[in-house]
């Protein structure tokens, strides 16, 4: 367990959820940044730095969880986005006539 599993156990689910989605958010940037750590002069190729992303991210399987899980939220809000504005429209027989 976790030194702030703790203060966790007394969230309400939505703040729960709001925790998880600002860490896969958190682990996103991170990602990002150790993808893209300092560009190679020799090469102009940017490299990456494999120790901050296991320092950062790759040791703590929470925080993969958590970016997996923000994921499928915003790819589900999305979806129900465009299910919800993108309607046919539908004619009635008072507006054919």
């Amino acid at each position: 367990m976790r030194w702030y599993a703790g203060w966790r156990t007394g969230l309400c689910f939505e703040e729960r959820v709001f925790y998880r989605l600002v860490s896969g958010l958190h682990t996103s940037v991170s990602i990002h940044i150790t993808e893209f750590y300092e560009k190679d002069e020799a090469t102009g190729q940017w490299t990456r730095n494999e120790t901050m992303f296991w320092n950062r991210v790759g040791n703590y399987p929470d925080r993969i969880r958590n970016l997996y899980f923000t994921y499928v939220f915003l790819l589900r809000a999305a979806y129900r986005y465009e299910r919800t504005t993108h309607r046919p429209k539908r004619t009635t027989c008072a507006q054919v006539w």
